[in-house]
């Protein structure tokens, strides 16, 4: 079971979403040494951004990033890939991929994206 820290990783980013938000897509790929971590934004509107289109400079996206990793990292990862969705009328889902190749990380990400981004 994946143990996660919803809150903390809302009050991580709360700051930097657009006032109209609608729901965040918090994706992360995880390799024996190393994770990656972007967020999505969707508003109200429909319109999806990644969280290097909201205007954020950029040290300070950097420390969002470096926290989002550590509170998920607090959980023992066997996961390769994580899907967390939170809406903004308070509901949350986690998605977590134990067998994807991510090493074709090209594909995989057009595939996620085809599913998630939509």
């Amino acid at each position: 079971m994946i143990e996660i820290n919803y809150q903390g990783l809302y009050d991580t980013i709360a700051d930097t979403l657009p006032d109209d938000w609608e729901r965040i897509i918090l994706h992360c790929l995880s390799w024996s040494e190393s994770c990656e971590i972007k967020y999505y934004v969707k508003s109200h509107d429909g319109i999806i951004k990644d969280c290097y289109e909201l205007g954020i400079p950029d040290d300070v996206m950097l420390n969002k990033i470096v926290n989002l990793i550590s509170l998920i990292n607090n959980n023992e990862i066997q996961w390769k890939a994580l899907t967390l969705i939170i809406d903004s009328d308070g509901s949350f889902d986690a998605k977590a991929d134990y067998t994807s190749n991510i090493d074709d990380t090209s594909n995989y990400l057009k595939t996620w994206g085809e599913q998630y981004l939509k």
